[in-house]
């Protein structure tokens, strides 16, 4: 796959499911694609990102490979929606589909990075557009999470 942004959780199972990719532990994120919401409809319903997420899991344990989950980082609603004229993002999607994650990957046991959290203390000044980050919010975000791959890792 050409593409690194695997999209919405619909994407990502499908990708692990028809593909069978190669990997020891997967870093992975979705929430994002997910929340899109165009005439109030979510791109994915809470109901369906959360059976996603259950059957992503399912996958990778029967892979016998190891997940790391990444939760969602935050929303700017003024910033993105008024530069983002084609769906609307919300913040408070955002930290509902977080919650949902939380619940997932703890009833299956899988390490947590708070990229929301980090990510929110980093100011307001962090946007390069309406959701993606400057280059140096990313080689904060990207130390932050070697940093806790590296404990994690330590740990086992």
């Amino acid at each position: 796959r050409s593409n690194v942004n695997g999209g919405d959780s619909r994407n990502v199972l499908e990708y692990l499911q028809s593909t069978k990719p190669v990997f020891d532990t997967l870093l992975l994120n979705c929430g994002l694609h997910d929340i899109k919401t165009i005439n109030s409809c979510k791109q994915v319903p809470p109901e369906d990102y959360r059976c996603n997420l259950q059957n992503i899991i399912q996958t990778v344990h029967k892979m016998n490979r190891h997940v790391v989950w990444l939760n969602s980082t935050p929303v700017n609603n003024e910033r993105h929606n008024s530069l983002c004229t084609s769906f609307k993002r919300y913040n408070e999607d955002i930290l509902y589909y977080n919650e949902i994650s939380a619940s997932v990957m703890t009833e299956h046991h899988v390490p947590i990075i708070d990229l929301y959290e980090f990510t929110a203390k980093l100011g307001e000044d962090i946007y390069c557009d309406h959701i993606h980050f400057t280059k140096p919010v990313r080689q904060l975000q990207a130390a932050y999470i070697a940093g806790c791959l590296d404990t994690m890792m330590s740990i086992t």
